[in-house]
């Protein structure tokens, strides 16, 4: 059974071209941050820095306070309820929707994406038997 990095360098089923490379430039591509992913939650701190103050004087001190609750956590999950309500606070068209929308992705590495550690010389050594001989 081959371990997932071994399957990732022998099937290069995102077609990146691992074959061609020399080891430091697969261990640039996979170390890359080139890939989305959402983030399983954000902070409150996080959320408040994508407020914008003008919209948010704008609420009803209601609408505030539920802001300022919901900020409070430290498990916001922008995939979810939580994202609903703000949606419900601030209408899907404002900066701050839009602000929140775009920092509940995250750019990650191709070996992060796969579970793996930062991809270093002496990792793809150990973990790869075709690469054994440096190119």
């Amino acid at each position: 059974m081959a371990l997932p990095f071994e399957d990732e360098l022998a099937n290069d089923p995102l077609a990146r071209g691992y074959t061609g490379m020399t080891d430091s430039q697969l261990i640039a591509s996979l170390n890359a941050e080139d890939r989305s992913q959402n983030r399983t939650s954000m902070t409150g701190r996080e959320v408040k820095s994508h407020i914008d103050a003008t919209e948010f004087a704008g609420k009803t001190n209601a609408q505030k306070q539920q802001v300022i609750e919901l900020i409070k956590r430290n498990d916001l999950d922008l995939f979810g309820l939580d994202e609903d309500i703000l949606v419900d606070i601030f209408a899907g068209d404002s900066a701050t929707a839009t602000a929140l929308s775009a920092a509940r992705k995250e750019s990650i590495s191709r070996a992060a994406e796969l579970g793996l550690p930062e991809i270093t010389p002496r990792y793809l050594r150990l973990h790869t038997v075709s690469r054994k001989v440096p190119s």
